[in-house]
């Protein structure tokens, strides 16, 4: 089951170093978690849901319209997107970055956000749970931040002006996404509670032989070592031991818990 941690506890000081190792223990052994008590108002997120149906549910020619079709790296990955092979569709958009010469922009994700011409509510609310969502990934890692026994405000520096893109999600009935892993820093994830579907795999592998030429035989630590390599070493240990049989895999479903944030630790972090 993935770990519920209940954040109340942080807002006042009261017993945040119980929450710290609850987070230490599911982002290291695990990389999934769910939050609960996070202090996004709920208001705000059954606003964004109801938001964000009312505007899927509009005709694909209102949804495609030019004030708001993504036109991928030309509109900064900004708008709406229909996926046609598979009948997906999404809306995105991030922090507003304006400059008034192209070789100003610094990034592809560096620019305005689109938004349909006649739905002032959709911005409103979509602008205030994204809004709420930078306040509280911030927060969040400070706790992760604490939870690697560095200062609390150890990353603040490096997200001054961060990638942070929010995506809505419209999945037809019966979609299956292939198996991936989150490439990025951190991912939040809000869920459906009338879908669900996100699963987690668990993968069990036979242990290392003894006498074998890993990272440790060779003297290195495993925490001096590159994530990416590990991360290879792995994906190998489990295709070999796939091809012999051994490798377990358990694809785990996880809760929908209304209001509550999966949170997913990306590669790069």
């Amino acid at each position: 089951m993935i770990p519920i941690v209940d954040l109340s506890c942080t807002q006042d000081r009261r017993d945040s170093a119980s929450v710290t190792r609850q987070i230490h223990d599911a982002a290291t052994r695990g990389g999934f978690f769910q939050v609960v008590g996070h202090g996004v108002s709920r208001d705000v997120i059954d606003g964004v849901r109801l938001a964000a149906r009312r505007f899927f549910d509009r005709p694909l020619a209102e949804k495609s319209a030019a004030c708001c079709l993504s036109q991928g790296e030309a509109t900064s990955w900004r708008g709406y997107e229909h996926f046609a092979a598979d009948g997906r569709e999404a809306f995105e958009i991030g922090s507003e970055y304006r400059y008034r010469h192209e070789a100003e922009r610094v990034s592809l994700l560096h620019g305005t956000n689109l938004w349909p011409a006649d739905d002032p509510e959709f911005k409103d609310m979509v602008s205030a749970y994204y809004a709420e969502m930078v306040v509280f990934s911030r927060r969040l890692l400070g706790m992760l931040a604490l939870a690697l026994n560095l200062d609390e405000g150890y990353f603040a520096q490096q997200v001054r002006e961060p990638l942070a893109q929010l995506r809505l999600w419209k999945y037809p009935s019966g979609t299956a996404l292939p198996a991936h892993k989150d490439h990025g820093f951190l991912t939040v994830l809000l869920q459906d509670a009338e879908y669900g579907g996100l699963q987690v795999l668990r993968r069990a592998l036979p242990s290392r032989p003894s006498g074998s030429q890993g990272p440790v035989a060779s003297g290195i630590s495993e925490a001096g070592l590159d994530s990416e390599s590990n991360d290879v070493a792995d994906e190998i240990a489990a295709a070999e031991a796939e091809s012999r049989g051994q490798d377990i895999r358990v694809w785990e479903d996880v809760q929908v818990v209304p209001h509550a944030f999966v949170i997913n630790v990306g590669r790069l972090f």
